[in-house]
């Protein structure tokens, strides 16, 4: 299955996907991970009830992994590092 990453192009969000494209480049092994765009400006979808499940404080950027979800682009770090 899937991760899915929930992001919008913010310096938190793009935090993440660097780290995915570094630990990609340096040969690591992830699951897919799938990209969910999240509208921050026109639909205001940080607060859907959608992305709302994935990162309760309703920032970007969200993780879900499984039943795991993890906000906060540090924690997300922590936890593709840990995989």
């Amino acid at each position: 299955m899937a991760m899915e990453l929930w992001t919008s192009p913010t310096p938190n969000g793009w935090k993440v996907t660097i780290m995915l494209e570094e630990l990609k480049e340096a040969g690591v092994a992830l699951p897919e991970v799938k990209l969910v765009p999240v509208d921050l400006m026109q639909k205001r979808q940080q607060f859907s009830e959608a992305f709302t499940e994935v990162s309760p404080n309703q920032k970007i950027p969200g993780l879900r992994d499984g039943d795991i979800t993890i906000m906060e682009s540090c924690a997300i770090g922590a936890w593709l590092e840990a995989v």
